[in-house]
C-alpha cells in the first residue's frame, strides 16, 4: 500500500506538470525543470581537487595534477572519479527529494544541464568494453524506499553514454548502518564487508555510479570487491561531489 501511494504521489506531480506546464525547480519560473538563468548557478564542480577521488586540495597548482593525502596513503582501486556537481545549496535539496522524498522521475531532468559534460568526460576514455554498475541497496533499504536510485542515475546515464548496465552483478550482502549518521571513520569501518560480486568474470572495464560521493568510503569498498571480482579498470560516476 506503501508504495501504491508512492506511485499515484509520482502521478500526480506528473500530471499537474502536463496540463499547467512545466516549472523552474529553483524559481518557479515557467517553461523547464531548471531554467537557464537558474542552470549559470547550480554548483558545478570546479577549483583543485584530487585527480583520482575530487577531493579538494587547497594550494594546488595550476594544472591541477595533484593526489589527496588519502589517495597517496590508500591508493583506491578506482581510476577517477567524475561527478558534475557539488553537493551543495539548492542542488542539495533537489538530490534529497530524489533520494528520500520519492522524486525519482527528477533523475532524467538533472542530466538535461550536464549531458554535454558527460557525453564530453566519457569520450576521454576508452570504454569499448565497458558496463555500468550502479551501487546497491540492502534488499530491506529498497524494500521500504521502492527505488535505488543510483539503480535509476545509472539507467539514465546508460541512455546518454551508450554503454550497457549490468543488473545484480555488484550486490549489498550485509545491512549497514546509515552512512549519513556516521563520521568519516565509522563509515569505513561500516562499509566493509558490504558488498559481494555476484559471479566472479573477467570484465574490462565498470564505471560504478552512486548518487553522492562524500567519504568515498562506499566507492572504496566497492570497488576493491569489483577488482578483486575481475575487474580491470573502474571508473566512478556520481552525480554529486560532497566537499567533506
Amino acid at each position: 500500500m506503501y508504495h501504491f501511494f508512492k506511485q499515484i504521489n509520482a502521478f500526480f506531480d506528473n500530471f499537474i506538470s502536463f496540463w499547467i506546464g512545466e516549472k523552474c525547480y529553483f524559481c518557479g519560473e515557467p517553461g523547464k525543470f531548471i531554467c537557464d538563468i537558474c542552470i549559470l548557478k547550480l554548483p558545478f564542480l570546479e577549483g583543485n581537487t584530487c585527480i583520482k577521488c575530487l577531493t579538494p586540495l587547497q594550494g594546488a597548482n595550476l594544472n591541477n595534477n595533484l593526489l589527496c593525502g588519502e589517495c597517496l596513503k590508500n591508493p583506491p582501486d578506482f581510476k577517477q572519479v567524475y561527478a558534475p556537481f557539488w553537493y551543495e545549496g539548492r542542488l542539495k535539496d533537489l538530490i534529497q527529494d530524489v533520494k528520500f522524498r520519492q522524486r525519482y522521475y527528477y533523475i532524467p531532468k538533472i542530466f538535461v544541464p550536464i549531458k554535454e559534460k558527460v557525453i564530453n568526460f566519457f569520450k576521454t576514455l576508452d570504454l569499448r568494453k565497458s558496463f555500468i554498475v550502479p551501487v546497491p541497496l540492502s534488499k530491506a533499504r529498497k524494500i521500504l524506499r521502492g527505488y535505488n536510485q543510483s539503480h535509476l542515475i545509472a539507467n539514465e546515464l546508460s541512455k546518454i553514454v551508450k554503454i550497457p548496465v549490468l543488473y545484480n552483478y555488484l550486490i549489498k550482502v550485509k545491512e549497514i548502518k546509515p552512512m549519513m549518521t556516521l563520521s568519516r571513520e565509522e563509515r569505513f569501518k561500516n562499509i566493509k564487508g558490504a558488498f559481494s560480486v555476484a559471479k566472479k568474470n573477467s570484465v574490462d572495464t565498470i564505471i560504478l555510479v552512486d548518487d553522492i560521493i562524500t567519504t568515498t568510503a562506499t566507492i572504496r569498498e566497492a570497488s576493491y570487491v569489483l577488482k578483486k571480482g575481475g575487474c580491470n579498470e573502474i571508473y566512478i560516476f556520481g552525480l554529486c561531489r560532497a566537499k567533506n
